[in-house]
């Protein structure tokens, strides 16, 4: 007869309870292990996990399924949920939504999972995307995902990772997986020196200043109030000033232009709203 146990995992910060949930006991799978499990859970799990860290504490085992919905649901009932205002739990709902089933296996318990090999060797060292994101410390698998599939191929080359279909393909054709691989990553990396390089170019810049001059002088009245429109012309634009460099751009626009990214990334630095990104602020007179 199948047994199941109920768990809580408490903020390691302070021992505050913040999720209640169900397992079956001993599953099928060797690799996993539900209440310690990280993935598949809430965007509130994750960010109260992420902030206080986490304790987990194995309640009650050796309980039917029913008996372990009845406990889940009324701890959950007791401890209240935030997403509802009442309480102090990460629970999305009161309990008992979850599968009585075997839990999905994963990695090479997985028949689905895809082979992951080394590119120089062809040896299999991961099965499944969850395992790399494991194994290089990322919270998301879909940036595997994205390396995998050729989509980032500057990562590909440092990680020398490749599916192994891919790697069986290569092989027919002659090519050396490894080498191509090499190859893509560093037609990448000229690819992002060379848009770096023009970026920065006074050249550029000052095209671009006379563009937006030229744009605002002969814009109407109602395209000037269009935010698409406001720039270093615009005589209601504020300069904007990169603190470690000390260089001062005569709007967000222009700042944007310099440092590749879009006005809106600039905007949200200049707010103060990128933690990771203080060199932006507006500039005083």
């Amino acid at each position: 007869m199948k047994s199941f146990l109920v768990y809580m995992h408490r903020r390691e910060s302070d021992g505050i309870p913040f999720y209640i949930g169900i397992a079956k006991e001993n599953p099928s799978s060797r690799t996993y292990n539900r209440p310690y499990d990280t993935w598949k859970r809430s965007k509130l799990w994750k960010r109260i996990a992420s902030k206080h860290g986490r304790v987990v504490e194995i309640l009650y085992t050796g309980k039917t399924f029913g008996q372990a919905v009845s406990i889940e649901s009324c701890l959950i009932k007791k401890y209240g949920r935030i997403n509802l205002k009442t309480g102090i739990l990460a629970n999305m709902t009161d309990g008992g939504e979850g599968s009585k089933g075997v839990p999905t296996a994963k990695g090479i318990d997985n028949i689905n999972s895809r082979h992951i090999v080394d590119a120089r060797t062809g040896e299999v060292l991961y099965y499944g995307y969850r395992e790399v994101a494991e194994a290089k410390n990322l919270k998301d698998k879909h940036h595997v995902g994205k390396v995998m599939r050729g989509k980032r191929p500057i990562t590909q080359r440092k990680w020398m990772l490749m599916l192994e279909e891919e790697y069986k393909q290569l092989k027919g054709m002659g090519v050396d997986p490894a080498e191509y691989i090499d190859t893509k990553g560093r037609e990448a990396i000229a690819r992002q020196r060379a848009a770096g390089e023009a970026r920065l170019t006074q050249e550029s810049i000052d095209k671009l200043k006379r563009s937006l001059r030229k744009r605002w002088e002969n814009s109407s009245k109602k395209d000037r109030e269009r935010p698409e429109n406001r720039g270093g012309g615009n005589p209601m634009a504020r300069k904007v000033v990169n603190t470690e460099t000390g260089d001062v751009f005569d709007s967000i626009v222009e700042a944007a232009a310099h440092y590749g990214m879009t006005r809106y990334q600039m905007g949200r630095r200049v707010m103060g709203k990128i933690e990771k990104d203080k060199r932006f602020k507006y500039y005083e007179d």
